[in-house]
């Protein structure tokens, strides 16, 4: 896949093989948002379909990949909350369009921020990114150095690097979630030993 730069230029150009790649990519991303924020699979196809026509429509005034996610996901979040609107009026939905623009808001913010991770995750090296899996699969550092082949110390030195690359290429908000993710796995992990079930293996 062409890197970023190149291949928002190439789609304001009118590239469609360029503007395909783009929608592959994110296209599940939206689907997941919109489909939380509806509870109605088929809403929320035609709702993201028509976001990225609109897009392509827009797309000389996009500048950058993550300005174009950012749009396509303002057309959503507020089509959305549309559609919730028409579904349910005003005097038989009450307080819960409030709730249902905060659910919005927060599914946003979240699948924004998981895809952001997995591009950072991306700029580590192999056995950095191997290391971070791990752990996130709820391993401890002796494990995973007797998973990989490799000392205690390695893997320290590994993760103590992969945690530096990741910390400054996030924000707070992902940062703390990727910290999160992390708390997750070790008490999922704890709460299975503690039960007398094995550890989750890593993949492959």
């Amino acid at each position: 896949m062409e890197s970023d730069s190149v291949l928002i230029k190439s789609i304001r150009k009118g590239d469609e093989e360029a503007f395909r790649q783009f929608f592959e990519s994110f296209y599940p991303s939206l689907m997941v948002m919109a489909c939380k924020c509806l509870k109605d699979k088929e809403a929320a196809r035609d709702i993201v379909q028509e976001a990225f026509i609109y897009f392509w429509g827009k797309r000389e005034e996009i500048y950058s990949i993550p300005s174009a996610r950012y749009y396509l996901y303002k057309y959503v979040k507020h089509r959305s909350l549309n559609f919730l609107r028409d579904r349910h009026p005003a005097e038989d939905l009450g307080e819960g369009l409030p709730e249902a623009e905060i659910f919005c808001g927060d599914q946003i913010l979240e699948e924004e921020s998981y895809q952001v991770l997995h591009q950072v995750f991306q700029l580590l090296t192999p056995q950095g990114r191997r290391v971070i899996e791990l752990t996130l699969d709820g391993h401890a550092v002796k494990e995973i150095a007797g998973l990989l082949g490799v000392t205690v110390n390695t893997v320290k030195t590994l993760k103590l690097r992969a945690f530096r690359k990741i910390r400054n290429n996030l924000d707070s908000h992902c940062f703390t979630l990727f910290l999160a993710c992390i708390r997750s796995a070790r008490s999922q992990t704890g709460e299975a030993q503690k039960n007398g079930m094995p550890p989750v293996p890593p993949a492959g």
